[in-house]
């Protein structure tokens, strides 16, 4: 029961050369072979790039459905993330996380994906810059209201951009109740994502599912398609 997970930080499709560019990112997705994608940073009827749906777009690009939590609205614009699958899946939850007035909200979406018979929960998320935010924002992921909750069931997957490295208390926090991908390879910093440099996405699993591999794509599209390159991890289910 093999699949492949993939945690993406698109930068609303805006490239290092500036280009707005949902056909480069699909592409970047597409070479990593994937079969559930998390993405943050996703424009939807921004006039910025252009009002597209950027989630709907790159999902018709790379054949699968999506799933889109708005962390922000104004107006008619929105901005969040996404969860794509080529796989089945339901929606279980969206909702914000703590925050502060003048600081970009934050949001979560829970999701249930059918992997060869088998119910994975996924949830995904994009934490804020400043350690308070952090710190509030895990507590509550933690909580009942997400990973806490009793139908957050192995087979499970926390992914995103989390905003701190494998050092980050944080990141401990988490690793107690799920392990990190990194971690389960033994080379936590071998895989920087932000500029290629910086450890920030994570991917974390629950014990029943087997880490086979982790990497990040070096293509020419990956280093130029935004200011994070995705962080992939091949996983297998344990019966």
């Amino acid at each position: 029961m093999k699949f492949t997970a993939l945690t993406y930080n698109v930068h609303s499709c805006i490239g290092l050369d500036g280009q707005c560019a949902p056909g480069r990112i699909a592409e970047v997705i597409a070479s990593c072979d994937a079969d559930i994608v998390a993405l943050q940073e996703i424009d939807v009827g921004r006039r910025r790039s252009g009002q597209v749906n950027q989630h709907a777009v790159i999902a018709e690009l790379v054949q699968m459905k999506s799933s889109f939590y708005a962390a922000l609205r104004y107006e008619d614009e929105e901005y969040g993330g996404a969860l794509l699958s080529r796989l089945p899946f339901e929606l279980v939850k969206t909702g914000a996380l703590p925050g502060h007035d003048r600081l970009e909200p934050r949001g979560a979406l829970w999701a249930r994906v059918e992997v060869h018979g088998f119910m994975v929960n996924v949830l995904t998320t994009h934490l804020g810059l400043r350690p308070f935010e952090r710190n509030a924002q895990v507590h509550d992921l933690l909580g009942s209201q997400w990973m806490a909750d009793l139908a957050f069931t192995p087979p499970a997957i926390v992914c995103g951009d989390f905003n701190f490295t494998p050092l980050s208390p944080l990141h401990r926090r988490i690793a107690r109740k799920l392990r990190s991908v990194r971690q389960a390879v033994r080379r936590p910093f071998s895989y920087g994502t932000f500029m290629g440099v910086l450890a920030l996405d994570h991917i974390f699993v629950s014990s029943d599912l087997k880490v086979n591999g982790v990497h990040v794509p070096r293509t020419p599209a990956a280093q130029v398609a935004s200011d994070h390159r995705p962080l992939v991890a091949r996983l297998e289910i344990m019966c």
